[in-house]
Formats: C-alpha cells, structure tokens, sequence
C-alpha cells in the first residue's frame, strides 16, 4: 500500500521525474506522550520500492544498488532545489483540555485512545496528508 505522485519535481542533479511512488516503512507509537513518528521512503516505481524493500518478510532483499530510491533533495523547478522529502514525520495523537489550577484555567493535554484503529490507518492517513500538502492532494493517488 502507497501514494503515486504525480507532479514534477527536479533532482539535484537536475533529473525531472514526472511521477514517483512513497509507501510507509515503519510506524512506531509511543504511549507516554501520544507520538506516532512514521517513516516513509520515495521511489521511482512501485516495482522499485518492492525490489529494494521486499512487501514479504522471507523474501530475499535486493542486492541491487537500490537505485530506484530518489535522493530527499529535489525542487519543483529546474535548478531550484529548496524542498527535502519528508522521510521521517511525527503526528500526536493528543487532545486539550481546560482544567481549573489555583484559581485559573490552564490547558493541559492528554494522550488519545487510540486502540479504537490501526495506527497503520492513522500514520498513512496523516503521511498522505503530509504528502498532499507538499504536493496538492489532487497530485496524490492511493495505490492500495
């Protein structure tokens, strides 16, 4: 499961890609303050994520020179190169609340329950949300 993207961007070798493929690697939720960090990769193709990071765990890795993997620094004009791909991102799964203390109110925050989902759902949502914010969520395609 992954993202198409299709919009331009340029590499900082001043390649142009038309179209590439982000799928999540890893998700990790840690309890005592609500972060779930995600990490995500970008690729050239979906065939190129595979070869490099196989989907089964007991297939072999690639021992190719994973050359699908695009490098994080790109722009989306030739020669411009200011924006980095985010490979690793954070999202908190909190929620404020107004407590009275001494007389005044205070916000404080408290961790969601989130054991009602998939962290996998609630990472790739906020990771396409990422996406299409750097992107435009009309240039964001789910390739289930």
């Amino acid at each position: 499961m992954g993202l198409i993207i299709s919009r331009s961007i340029y590499l900082d070798d001043g390649e142009q890609i038309d179209s590439f493929y982000s799928r999540v690697e890893n998700i990790r939720y840690y309890r005592v303050d609500g972060r779930l960090s995600v990490i995500g990769n970008f690729y050239r193709t979906k065939e190129g994520a595979v070869s490099t990071y196989p989907e089964y765990i007991n297939d072999p890795l690639s021992t190719g020179s994973n050359s699908d993997i695009i490098p994080t620094v790109f722009g989306f004009e030739s020669g411009s190169y200011e924006y980095e791909l985010p490979l690793y991102t954070e999202y908190y799964l909190t929620s404020s609340v107004e407590v009275e203390d001494s007389g005044s109110t205070v916000t404080k925050y408290r961790v969601d329950s989130p054991y009602t989902g998939s962290f996998y759902g609630i990472g790739y949502t906020n990771y396409k949300s990422t996406l299409s914010d750097l992107f435009g969520s009309e240039n964001i395609t789910d390739d289930l």
